[in-house]
């Protein structure tokens, strides 16, 4: 055997091992980057589930416990004409909260939450905390993460209530029992 072989080996290694070690970064960087955008998607989804349950049955967002009390002391028209800044603040604080620990190497910039009648938005803004300086050249930094979803509002209570008023209403007009007869003979 030649003695050359075994410095030739050491050689092609110390080209070989730096770009090893570069491929098995990325891998990881992209892994944690992947990691977080999935865990910040899951917690916005968690959370808009919750709140359509929690403003639409009037309920602490964190345990689920629903305020009957409250359900009842609430007014014919608070969907249309009701504040929503206490749902939104309960929500802003829960996403904060759930977002708090669990990411590897992003940093949350901003949360925004939005409450109208019918719909609730959420959206998530975050940026790595991770610096790729050294790979600048090579490696082009992932954009600024942004998560948002919009969800509807189904609200069957509101409805009922609705409903039980009008038809109150309707059964204290004088004429309306004739007419319901006239209807039910009508319809037989």
């Amino acid at each position: 055997m030649r003695k050359d072989l075994k410095a030739s080996i050491t050689v092609e290694a110390s080209f070989l091992l730096p770009l090893v070690i570069l491929i098995l970064s990325a891998i990881m960087y992209l892994s944690f980057h992947l990691h977080d955008r999935c865990a910040i998607q899951s917690v916005v989804d968690k959370v808009l589930h919750k709140a359509e349950l929690s403003v639409k049955h009037d309920s602490n967002i964190n345990t689920g416990e629903v305020n009957f009390d409250d359900i009842n002391n609430r007014g014919v028209f608070y969907l249309p004409f009701g504040s929503t800044k206490k749902d939104e603040n309960n929500c802003l604080s829960y996403v904060w909260k759930e977002l708090e620990h669990g990411l590897l190497i992003t940093k949350i910039r901003d949360i925004q939450v939005s409450i109208s009648k019918y719909n609730i938005e959420i959206s998530v803004e975050a940026v790595s905390k991770m610096s790729l300086h050294a790979l600048a050249g090579l490696v082009k930094p992932f954009p600024i993460i942004k998560i948002k979803e919009k969800g509807p509002i189904h609200n069957p209570v509101e409805q009922i209530r609705f409903s039980e008023v009008i038809l109150e209403t309707g059964m204290k007009i004088k004429g309306v029992e004739a007419l319901k007869e006239k209807l039910e003979e009508f319809v037989r």
